[in-house]
């Protein structure tokens, strides 16, 4: 099933820039942009999976396309694997030209993180796992290409290290004394690339949405670390331990990080 994922990640990037070139957009009812290029991308994924949701075992997620949500954690209770796409994570800084976008796809077995791809066109950088081995790829689907295995991910906390936030969805203010704090751009999925590579933790703020993270659970899981709801701090295992609300949106603050960096972490919020 990787090989899917990364045959249309391949497509679907050559028409997002492609888009971005001459780019139209409407609001949706949320009052949220969605562009040419979001449908175009939603619609090619339908398609290209059209022949396994017709075995019956497989089903979609996708930001463009919704039900309701009651229907949807009932399809994912009686299939065993379930999809979810945000055909462009990020798509204000789309929109406005910038390369602070991503195309995401994360994959659930059982209800547990599985398979997780992001591609970040704009940068010419892809990041995905496989369910054994995650893979940074700089200039992929091209000669140039370069490929490396990421190793689990653990540093002990310093005050130089760097974790990353969506800093004007949280209420409450961090302790730069304890550690360094840098934006999320507007792109979940990108961020969460960042994290992966460099940061040591990544917050997520309540505007978050289940396709914002569904590509990164995978990748996390792999890398060793962890999704933790920071008011309960329970860990995040499956489908069913994320809380959202009707328009998608998770209850509650969440971190990213490896377990012996959360009780650390949680303290730089003041």
């Amino acid at each position: 099933m990787i090989n899917l994922i990364l045959d249309f990640m391949k497509e679907a990037g050559v028409i997002a820039l492609s888009y971005q070139e001459n780019i139209t957009h409407q609001e949706k009812a949320d009052k949220s942009l969605v562009t040419e290029a979001d449908l175009k991308l939603s619609q090619l994924f339908t398609e290209k999976m059209a022949h396994l949701v017709a075995n019956g075992n497989h089903t979609i997620i996708d930001e463009e396309d919704l039900k309701d949500l009651k229907t949807i954690f009932e399809e994912i209770d009686e299939k065993e694997f379930t999809w979810i796409i945000d055909p462009i994570d990020g798509t204000k800084a789309y929109f406005h030209g910038m390369p602070f976008w991503a195309i995401a796809i994360g994959v659930f077995k059982n209800k547990k993180p599985y398979l997780g791809a992001i591609y970040m066109p704009g940068f010419n950088e892809l990041i995905y796992t496989d369910s054994e081995k995650t893979y940074l790829v700089n200039a992929p689907f091209t000669q140039k290409e370069q490929k490396k295995v990421l190793n689990k991910k653990y540093k002990k906390l310093r005050s130089n290290n760097m974790i990353t936030a969506s800093l004007h969805n949280f209420p409450t203010a961090f302790d730069t004394s304890k550690i360094s704090i840098m934006d999320c751009y507007g792109s979940y999925a990108m961020t969460y690339n960042i994290l992966a590579n460099r940061t040591v933790g990544s917050f997520i703020g309540r505007d978050c949405k289940l396709w914002d993270i569904a590509a990164s659970a995978p990748i996390a899981q792999n890398l060793g670390l962890s999704i933790f709801n920071t008011q309960t701090n329970k860990k995040l295992i499956n489908l069913n331990d994320f809380d959202i609300t009707e328009n998608w949106k998770f209850k509650d603050f969440m971190l990213i990080c490896h377990e012996e960096n959360y009780n650390e972490l949680k303290k730089v919020l003041k």
